[in-house]
């Protein structure tokens, strides 16, 4: 019982401990409010002097918008004291506090010179990358590699896949800087071929592929919400192509002419492994605290053909069973991506 009654009083008077200094620390808070107001008003009516003496002891205890107000006032306040060096000291400490500061407010052109003497643009940028993409194919056919192309009608079709992975920024300049994703990619695509009326063929592709895509951003305007271009290329390697191939006779009435399907067929040795292509898009980018949300609409093109010309007749397999043979075709992929971006800063005097 009395060990019980021990630690009842022990929770008791931790409750009670937590709440007078919770009620001390908003005790405090409302007298530095009060005291950023007096510093205010002190400021308009020009008696400077006593401005630091009410609010250095409070810049600790404010909330974020508040203590930037702090900060913004003592600035001030040593400027026109003649006091750069101390004016200085607190800019450096309002930009590791909050390097996104918005200053185009405060009316004062020597605030605004020594706000534009600091590194303010963030170093760089770690995030994550969604994508979600059409693939489309385009035919280049070239009848003297694959003289069957004149025997069978191609009808290319669209498929959906995504992207996933880790993005990197760099700024060398604040509206015109490098974006670098390294994406695990799925796409895709298929082709249905006529041949001679005789018999059609369903071919569609699954591929899977890693992609490092670096890319130039230029952005518009300094609001929260800014439009931007984009321009870069894109370097896959293609991990795994596999197919489903389903060949139906156009006359069915023959019992023995039944269709046959094949899943998982693998045509990885088909295709070009190492990807080149070119992409260009536009989107939004909306500046959160300390990060930024980007949604973009993107095309991606490959700029070479995707089959190994001198292996199209080597798939045993899809031409004897299946009648299929490729035919030379690009890739074109519509992108939406969206992605997360935390900056990282380390504001400095410039020239220090």
């Amino acid at each position: 019982m009395k060990l019980f009654n021990h630690t009842l009083f022990r929770i008791f008077a931790a409750i009670l401990l937590f709440w007078l200094s919770s009620a001390i620390s908003l005790a405090q808070t409302a007298d530095c409010n009060e005291q950023l107001k007096q510093g205010e008003e002190l400021f308009k009516i020009g008696v400077l002097d006593s401005i630091p003496l009410i609010i250095e002891p409070c810049i600790g205890k404010y909330d974020q918008a508040r203590r930037i107000d702090a900060y913004k006032l003592l600035i001030l306040t040593y400027i026109y004291l003649n006091r750069y060096s101390l004016a200085d000291i607190y800019m450096e400490q309002m930009l590791r506090f909050d390097p996104e500061v918005l200053v185009e407010n405060v009316g004062s052109q020597e605030f605004i010179q020594m706000y534009k003497s600091y590194r303010t643009k963030p170093l760089f940028g770690i995030g994550i990358h969604l994508n979600f993409n059409v693939a489309q194919p385009i035919l280049t056919i070239n009848s003297e590699d694959n003289f069957l192309a004149a025997n069978h009608t191609t009808t290319p079709f669209i498929g959906a896949g995504f992207a996933v992975g880790p993005s990197f920024q760099f700024y060398p300049f604040r509206k015109a800087y490098f974006d670098v994703h390294a994406l695990f990619q799925t796409q895709r695509f298929g082709f249905n071929q006529s041949l001679l009326n005789f018999a059609d063929v369903n071919f569609t592709e699954n591929q899977i592929l890693t992609r490092l895509q670096p890319s130039v951003i230029f952005e518009f305007t300094n609001r929260n919400l800014k439009p931007y271009l984009k321009a870069g290329a894109g370097l896959s390697y293609l991990i795994r192509s596999t197919a489903t191939v389903e060949r139906t006779y156009s006359n069915t009435s023959d019992f023995n002419q039944r269709s046959i399907t094949a899943t998982d067929v693998i045509v990885s040795n088909l295709r070009q492994r190492v990807q080149l292509s070119l992409l260009a898009g536009f989107g939004g980018v909306y500046s959160i605290r300390r990060g930024k949300i980007y949604f973009e609409l993107e095309l991606q093109n490959l700029m070479h053909n995707a089959i190994v010309s001198d292996r199209r007749f080597s798939h045993d397999n899809l031409i004897y069973n299946y009648f299929y043979t490729d035919n030379n075709f690009l890739l074109s992929n519509i992108n939406v991506n969206i992605r997360y971006i935390r900056t990282f800063y380390k504001p400095k005097k410039i020239g220090k």
